[in-house]
Parts: C-alpha cells; structure tokens; sequence
C-alpha cells in the first residue's frame, strides 16, 4: 500500500492559510480544482480516479477507505 500522503496540485494554487479553521474546507479546493487521469494511475480497486468519481457520485462516502496517518500530529503537518 501507498503510504506517500503528499498530493500534487500541479499548476493549481492553494489559497494562503491564515486560521486554522480554513482547514476544514480545503477538501472543496482539492476537488474543484482541474485534473486528469495522469499517467492512468488506478486506485487500489483498478478504476481510474475518473472511473471512480463516476461510480461514487451521489453516494455517501465511505469512511473505512480513509488511512490513518502514523506518527503524523498537526505540529508534524
């Protein structure tokens, strides 16, 4: 499994961070933000994150796909 928890935005910039609280909504930025299927890469289940994005649209999310950051605190980020 990919522990690597960095995401490459490319050219797409994030706002400056100034609260904390801002926090909360950049999981919007992220997925508002222009993308392609770059180089094919497949998630775990061999869909392409566009194939997936299709599939899950209009679903709940599923919280037992998120992976827990080890040894990561907020002071770390």
């Amino acid at each position: 499994m990919n522990t690597d928890t960095k995401v490459c935005m490319g050219g797409n910039e994030l706002p400056p961070i100034k609260a904390l609280s801002q926090l909360s909504t950049f999981h919007n930025i992220f997925f508002a933000a222009p993308f392609g299927d770059d180089y094919g890469s497949k998630t775990s289940n061999g869909k392409t994150i566009r194939e997936l994005f299709t599939v899950l649209k209009d679903s709940d999310f599923n919280d037992a796909w998120l992976v827990p950051l080890k040894e990561s605190t907020l002071g770390n980020f």
